[in-house]
């Protein structure tokens, strides 16, 4: 009986200490498994995050890259008229402003449009010589590079582009190339078809929009046409906050000069 009951403690003992030992093993394993787990879930989310910081610095990038796209307004006025109409425009828009302006000063009441008759000439007789373009100053220096449209505001001379905007347009064709260009164009009642023509003679590698002709009988409603015209024109301008800014401080005392038929500016 004793041996029976110590064979039979000693075959238990056995079977005990064989669970044990698989028990343990699997643990093991778990632990193992679990751990495996851990790391490789750690590297997709590592590799997840990593990937969607790219992509929202690529999306930054992106912004910015449009953000940092510019308009430049190139105007000349003789009257001012056209800088008028410029005060008006960049009351609605965002944009950089340069004045052109001629080396020699002319006497608007005096000359009665002579001068200006005379520079027409000279360009007309050679277009593609630098020489026949009257000197001009400008009141800022441009990097082109920085805008991809550019508004080119000038009065009608004779039918024709007024001279000194001729010249700006003549020595800054090949920094112009590929870039949007709008034209606005102040007369008394003439139509701007020649100086639509002048503006793609200068500018032959530029993209130009369909232009925008304020005439005498049009000045005081020039907001709206302005409007209107940037609308249909620029239209991308109408979906950030820089179109259409504030621009009632703009609406009185502009306009004043009368202008000829000749020249109206």
């Amino acid at each position: 009986m004793k041996k029976l009951l110590f064979l039979l403690s000693v075959t238990a003992a056995f079977f005990l200490n064989a669970c044990g030992d698989d028990s343990s093993s699997n643990a093991k394993n778990d632990v193992a498994g679990s751990s495996e787990s851990i790391v490789e879930s750690s590297a997709t989310e590592t590799a997840e995050s990593s990937s969607s910081e790219v992509e929202n610095a690529t999306s930054s990038s992106s912004g910015n890259i449009a953000a940092s796209e510019k308009m430049l307004v190139a105007y000349y006025s003789y009257t001012g008229n056209s800088k008028a109409i410029v005060e008006t425009l960049t009351g609605m828009i965002s944009a950089d402003v340069v004045e052109i302006s001629p080396v020699e000063k002319a006497d608007f009441a005096a000359n009665n449009y002579a001068i200006g008759d005379a520079l027409i000439d000279a360009i007309n007789k050679n277009p593609d010589d630098e020489s026949s373009y009257p000197a001009i100053t400008a009141s800022v220096e441009v990097s082109f590079a920085n805008y991809s449209e550019v508004i080119v505001v000038a009065p009608l001379w004779w039918s024709q582009m007024a001279a000194p905007m001729q010249t700006y347009l003549f020595k800054n064709s090949k920094e112009l190339a590929n870039k949007k260009v709008g034209l606005i164009v102040s007369s008394h009642s003439s139509g701007i078809s020649g100086v639509e023509a002048d503006a793609k003679r200068l500018l032959s590698a530029s993209n130009f929009t369909a232009s925008l002709s304020i005439k005498a009988a049009d000045f005081s409603s020039r907001e709206t046409k302005i409007a209107d015209w940037l609308k249909k024109e620029f239209w991308e301008y109408e979906k950030t906050s820089n179109f259409l800014r504030t621009s009632s401080s703009f609406r009185n005392g502009y306009g004043k000069d009368k202008s000829s038929e000749k020249a109206a500016l």
